[in-house]
């Protein structure tokens, strides 16, 4: 799956910064619709494993 792909956890990158970064990208590809909510904290932990 290319979500856990993103999350490099070997990365001298926070995680905090790349996960960030995922959400930004994926705010940008139009993923998520104006006024979708993002995924929960506990959603985004259990979604990449972190």
């Amino acid at each position: 799956m290319e979500d856990k792909m993103a999350i490099d956890k070997n990365s001298v990158i926070p995680i905090y910064y790349q996960l960030a970064k995922f959400l930004e990208n994926q705010i940008r590809q139009g993923k998520f619709q104006p006024g979708e909510a993002l995924p929960t904290e506990m959603e985004l932990a259990e979604r990449f494993q972190i």
